[in-house]
Formats: structure tokens, sequence, C-alpha cells
């Protein structure tokens, strides 16, 4: 009779265990169905984007051009134009806003071509190349003509956004024109030009097309300036 009963009782256990094994299995499929539908309707709710695209990196260049090139006059010399330098904040590819009075902020989905040094040297080159008063541009001095050196500094290249609703491309540079005749070199003037010009609206596009106005601007009154020292140099 006992051992009646302990087979019973072994079977009854067995059956236990067993369903017992039955109902964690069915709380593990329950909890992992729950998590499902729990991404689902997180992803579809726009919670989750797991194809989240980020904005595509834009590069710019600041083509200029003058409106005709001149023949040079009698009068022109030659220029000597050395690499353009810029503070390192300045020399990143990188856009850069002024969003307050001490506070910049960079832009890596807009950027310049080239670093803004390269790119304004090159602009420079082109410019006085078609000016009337310069014969033509060197990268360096050759022979023992007289040649008028010029060096540059980028002092300001930024989208000005202090005011949203008038925002503005700043640009300045430093210009300096050095008389080499031989072995003298005399520095005839130093002078920074700053222009800002006004843009419609906050756009990469609006910026360059400001800067492009803003540079041209200052390379009009730098050769205005040039134009004097050449004169004064031939008479």
């Amino acid at each position: 009779m006992n051992n009646k009963n302990d087979s019973n009782f072994m079977v009854i256990l067995s059956a236990a265990k067993n369903l017992g094994l039955e109902i964690l299995r069915l709380r593990l499929r329950m909890t992992l169905v729950l998590g499902a539908l729990s991404v689902c309707v997180l992803i579809s709710s726009g919670c989750v984007n797991l194809k989240k695209k980020f904005p595509d990196i834009k590069t710019y260049d600041l083509d200029i051009e003058r409106t005709e090139k001149e023949s040079p006059a009698s009068t022109a010399v030659i220029v000597q134009l050395n690499p353009f330098s810029a503070a390192t904040e300045l020399n990143r590819r990188f856009f850069v806003y002024r969003t307050g009075d001490n506070h910049y902020e960079e832009d890596f989905y807009n950027q310049t071509f080239t670093p803004p040094a390269d790119m304004v040297t090159e602009n420079v080159n082109s410019w006085l190349s078609a000016s009337p008063h310069v014969r033509y541009v060197l990268d360096e001095a050759l022979g023992e003509d007289t040649v008028f050196m010029i060096d540059g500094k980028i002092l300001e290249l930024y989208g000005d956004y202090r005011d949203e609703k008038s925002p503005k491309a700043q640009v300045a540079l430093q210009l300096t024109v050095r008389e080499v005749a031989g072995k003298k070199t005399s520095t005839r003037f130093q002078k920074t030009y700053s222009q800002t010009v006004s843009m419609e609206r906050i756009s990469a596009a609006g910026l360059v097309e400001g800067w492009k106005a803003a540079l041209e601007q200052v390379l009009t009154e730098f050769e205005h300036d040039f134009e004097s020292v050449v004169n004064a140099q031939t008479k």
C-alpha cells in the first residue's frame, strides 16, 4: 500500500515539476513578446529612429571675380604674394558663427573647400593678377628687380548671428605692403580692412555670398591704397 502511495506521490511531484517548467517557459515567452511590442511601439511613435539620417556635409569656395581684367599700366609693379595666415580657430574649414559677444560656434556640416587662409590667398592672387597696377604676381622674388611684398592675416571670417533677425557676414584682413629692392626692405603701409555685409536670412549659401561681397570690398579698398604707393614710387 505504501509503495503504491509513494508511486502516486512521485507521479504527482513529476507532473508538478513539468507544470512549473511550462509556466516558467510561458512567462519567458510573454516577457519576450511584451518587450518586442514595446520596441515596436517606440519605433512607430518616433521615440526611437533607427534610420535617422544626419545632414550631408556641404563644401563651399569663395570664388570672387573682377568684372574685367585690365591691361597692366606702364607704372605696374611686380608683386610677391606670401601665403596668408589666420588664427587657429579661424583656419579650420568649419563655418564659424558668432552667437554672442564672446561666444562662437562651429558648423561641422558646412565647410570651406580649403582652409580659409589658403582660400583667401588664392583669391587675392587672382584679384591682383587682374589689376592694372600689377605686372605679375610671384610666389617668391626673382632677380634684382624691385618687388612689393604683400603679407596678409585673416582677423575675422564668420557669420554674425547675434541678432537672428539681422544676420551679417563679417570679413576682416590685415594687409602689409613692403618694398624690397635688393637687400633693402622697407614697410610702406600696414592696414586692417573690415567689411560687414547684411544677409537676407541665415543660411550657409547666403553667408558665402556675403563673404564674397565683403572680400571684394576689402580688396577694392586695398587696391586703391596700393595704387597710391605704386604712383608715389614711380614719380
